[in-house]
């Protein structure tokens, strides 16, 4: 198994988190929990506290992604250029695939806690490698707040996602751009900073 591969399953597992977490806090299931205090007086603080634990995981995981696609694998594995009569048109993603994202959060919403833990692994696996080969990884919204963007790229042969650093995808349209491909649906354009 290449790294490219192993990113991608990271990345997934990593954006599907926030999908675990939205479940378990919809069903009260915490890392900290109120029967270790005496009092339920701080039940509101240890559900927060919970929370800033669950956002902590996913920010860290998040970050070493970020890293792992923008400095260390990025130099690593350029692979080829896009020319400027290549590229047919740039458009955000985020309008296709937030439905999808969305879906699979009111399914993980939708589960309760009476089901089996058998039940429960098997729905989640389910909806892991469904949510891996759609490519909705990538909306990680940890990766928004960094600046990653993603686009869906139309070239003269086939049409791509784009990961891109690049805020303005309108500029992307008017030059060549070096990128290198994830996988033979996903490339990534990394911006040189002047």
């Amino acid at each position: 198994m290449n790294i490219q591969k192993i990113f991608l399953l990271f990345n997934s597992f990593i954006s599907f988190l926030w999908v675990i977490i939205i479940y378990l806090l919809n069903n009260n299931k915490f890392l900290v929990n109120s029967d270790l205090f005496q009092y339920n007086t701080y039940q509101n603080i240890i559900i927060l506290t919970n929370i800033y634990i669950y956002i902590a995981i996913i920010l860290n995981g998040s970050i070493i992604c970020y890293w792992l696609l923008i400095g260390k694998l990025s130099k690593k594995i350029f692979s080829s250029t896009l020319e400027e009569n290549e590229i047919n048109k740039i458009t955000p993603i985020y309008k296709e695939y937030i439905p999808v994202f969305l879906s699979i959060v009111i399914i993980s919403l939708s589960l309760h806690e009476k089901y089996c833990l058998s039940v429960l692994i098997t729905i989640f696996l389910f909806l892991f490698v469904f949510f891996h080969m759609s490519k909705i990884s990538f909306l990680n919204p940890i990766f928004y707040i960094l600046g990653i963007r993603v686009y869906k790229l139309e070239t003269t042969k086939t049409e791509y996602i784009l990961i891109s650093n690049e805020r303005d995808y309108k500029n992307m349209v008017d030059s060549s751009i070096e990128v290198f491909k994830l996988d033979e649906e996903i490339l990534v354009y990394i911006k040189k900073k002047d």
